[in-house]
Protein backbone atom coordinates (compact mmCIF):
# COMPACT_ATOMS: atom_id res chain seq x y z
CA UNK A 1 0.00 0.00 0.00
CA UNK A 2 1.05 3.74 -0.46
CA UNK A 3 -0.36 6.84 0.47
CA UNK A 4 -1.83 8.15 3.72
CA UNK A 5 -4.51 6.76 5.03
CA UNK A 6 -6.03 3.38 7.52
CA UNK A 7 -7.11 0.08 7.21
CA UNK A 8 -9.87 -1.32 8.62
CA UNK A 9 -10.57 -5.85 8.30
CA UNK A 10 -13.56 -7.05 9.14
CA UNK A 11 -15.40 -10.33 9.39
CA UNK A 12 -18.37 -10.38 8.02
CA UNK A 13 -20.68 -12.93 6.06
CA UNK A 14 -20.56 -12.06 2.29
CA UNK A 15 -24.53 -11.49 2.48
CA UNK A 16 -23.68 -8.47 4.46
CA UNK A 17 -21.29 -6.60 2.48
CA UNK A 18 -23.29 -4.21 0.40
CA UNK A 19 -24.85 -3.02 3.71
CA UNK A 20 -21.50 -2.45 5.39
CA UNK A 21 -20.56 -0.23 1.86
CA UNK A 22 -23.65 2.04 2.26
CA UNK A 23 -23.06 2.39 5.60
CA UNK A 24 -19.96 3.58 5.39
CA UNK A 25 -20.60 5.96 2.04
CA UNK A 26 -23.52 7.34 3.83
CA UNK A 27 -21.78 7.63 7.32
CA UNK A 28 -19.34 10.00 9.10
CA UNK A 29 -16.32 10.42 6.35
CA UNK A 30 -17.80 12.83 4.66
CA UNK A 31 -14.67 14.48 3.13
CA UNK A 32 -12.62 10.89 3.12
CA UNK A 33 -12.70 8.59 0.19
CA UNK A 34 -13.50 5.22 0.95
CA UNK A 35 -12.28 1.63 -0.95
CA UNK A 36 -13.74 -1.43 -0.40
CA UNK A 37 -11.47 -4.58 -1.57
CA UNK A 38 -13.60 -7.12 -0.53
CA UNK A 39 -11.33 -11.03 0.07
CA UNK A 40 -12.52 -14.35 1.31
CA UNK A 41 -11.24 -16.71 3.75
CA UNK A 42 -9.01 -19.43 2.16
CA UNK A 43 -8.01 -21.63 5.20
CA UNK A 44 -11.40 -23.80 5.36
CA UNK A 45 -10.98 -23.92 1.74
CA UNK A 46 -7.73 -25.05 1.28
CA UNK A 47 -8.07 -27.73 4.41
CA UNK A 48 -10.83 -28.89 2.49
CA UNK A 49 -8.90 -29.18 -0.67
CA UNK A 50 -6.16 -31.43 0.97
CA UNK A 51 -8.31 -33.80 2.73
CA UNK A 52 -7.60 -36.93 1.31
CA UNK A 53 -11.06 -39.14 -0.22
CA UNK A 54 -10.93 -42.69 0.00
Amino acid sequence: MMGIGQVVTLKIPASELRTLNLSVEKGVWGAFNTEFYPTYDYLPVWKESTIKKP
